[in-house]
């Protein structure tokens, strides 16, 4: 009896007429059920099969099948048809054993050992965990080899909390950089014994971390007296705190007006984008959150990760739709693969890179109920942040931080070569970032 199965994912099994996708209701050795709307476009059949474990996809052509039978149902039609050739029974019953291997994995298996099983993920490490996070970062920066090229894009460094923010007015901006390269162990590395020209203020994340209306005036006078460029990074805004984000974007504007003075935002949410036309001396850049790629430390894993290396932003057409909002300048990650950097120039974000923001807070529910799933909307946050982070194994290079996973490309600050090729494609601007 031939093997027949449903309901597979179109992402592990697609399938084509010509140049047009068409849906698949069953796939067996000896046949195909698709679904279309109306009649079936013309050409060859071809179906498309993305292996489990990161292995190349396939493509498979029948070379003799007929159709045999059409049948009308409410709002579309399934088009059945007889295959005979052993090429296409090997692929399908290898598709479907293998995607019935993966349900059982899912079903019986932990995560990791389910990716161990499927990709040869170091299921075993996962137990090793640092006691604290200061630990965990300083034996990862302890296998970085500093670089010995002279990079000449413009170094910044974030001040992302009211800590650091309140720190700079008291503090030279070099004497905090020199505190937090000791803090984690990178002393020596030449990124951090350059003197830095900008300053980022605010946060990508989290609403919380952002400087009052009154204190960033006063923050941007201190920059302007240091020779510091600024950038004020916004996150995502609820609607609750739309009138304090516009508080905050008039009290810059004002102070821009009378200083005759223009600094970049961070734009994270598109709303604040549009805001941001009323400001004009407020230039928007696009935010990290919104430069978006797939960002995992188990990624590329057995991948090629030439497949992860662009995304949107490459495409011509979504540029010049940015740049009718007044965006040229965009904010990349270092996200543990190489990427591919869009025309214009363009900030380097590094070492950590942003995996998963929430809207509410998974440390702060982990505090106070012990259950990271019962998060809830903090307006009054008593920023647990500023002492706690959530851990995860070692070897992922990832800590919970503020609302936010963040990974930590530690090649980055070791590859000189990584680097390099970032700046040959139009990096000019690096931003150090120390949690």
């Amino acid at each position: 009896m031939a093997l027949w199965a449903s309901d597979i994912p179109a992402g592990l099994l697609g399938c084509t007429l010509g140049a047009q996708s068409v849906g698949i209701c069953k796939i067996g050795e000896d046949g195909i059920v698709l679904r279309a709307a109306s009649a079936l476009p013309g050409g060859a059949l071809q179906l498309h099969v993305c292996r489990l474990g990161g292995k190349p996809t396939e493509t498979c052509a029948p070379s003799r099948y007929h159709l045999r039978e059409v049948l009308q149902k409410p709002d579309w039609r399934e088009y059945v048809f007889s295959v005979s050739d052993p090429a296409y029974a090997l692929t399908v019953r290898q598709v479907i054993l293998e995607y019935n291997r993966f349900v059982q994995l899912k079903l019986h298996k932990s995560e990791a050992d389910c990716a161990a099983a499927l990709t040869g993920y170091p299921a075993q490490l996962d137990a090793v965990i640092a006691p604290s996070f200061a630990t965990q970062k300083r034996t990862w920066f302890s296998a970085v080899r500093p670089w010995h090229t002279d990079f000449t894009c413009e170094i910044a460094f974030a001040l992302d909390t009211p800590a650091l923010a309140s720190q700079f007015l008291r503090q030279p901006l070099a004497a905090i950089i020199r505190q937090a390269a000791s803090d984690n162990g990178l002393s020596n590395h030449p990124l951090l014994q350059k003197a830095a020209a900008r300053v980022y203020f605010g946060s990508a994340w989290c609403q919380h971390l952002l400087p009052s209306p009154d204190l960033l005036p006063q923050l941007l006078g201190k920059a302007k007296a240091d020779g510091l460029a600024v950038t004020l990074s916004l996150p995502f805004l609820p609607e609750w705190f739309c009138a304090q984000a516009r508080a905050l974007l008039a009290a810059a504007e004002r102070w821009c007006v009378a200083q005759n003075a223009r600094i970049e935002v961070e734009v994270n949410d598109w709303g604040v984008a549009v805001l941001l036309q009323s400001f004009p001396h407020l230039q928007p850049v696009l935010g990290r959150l919104l430069c978006k790629r797939r960002k995992d430390p188990r990624l590329p894993g057995p991948m090629d990760a030439t497949l992860l290396a662009g995304n949107d932003l490459m495409h011509s057409g979504w540029r010049a739709a940015l740049r009718t909002l007044g965006v040229t300048r965009f904010e990349l990650e270092t996200p543990g693969y190489p990427t591919s950097v869009p025309p214009g120039r363009h900030s380097l974000h590094l070492p950590y890179y942003q995996m998963n923001t929430s809207h509410y807070c998974p440390l702060t529910a982990v505090l106070s109920t012990g259950d990271r799933g019962a998060q809830h909307p903090t307006r009054h946050c008593g920023a647990p942040c500023s002492t706690c982070a959530l851990l995860y194994p070692d070897h992922l290079h990832a800590v919970g931080k503020y609302n936010t996973i963040f990974g930590c490309d530690c090649a980055i600050l070791s590859e000189e070569a990584l680097l390099g090729r970032y700046c040959e494609q139009g990096v000019d601007r690096l931003v150090v970032t120390l949690l």
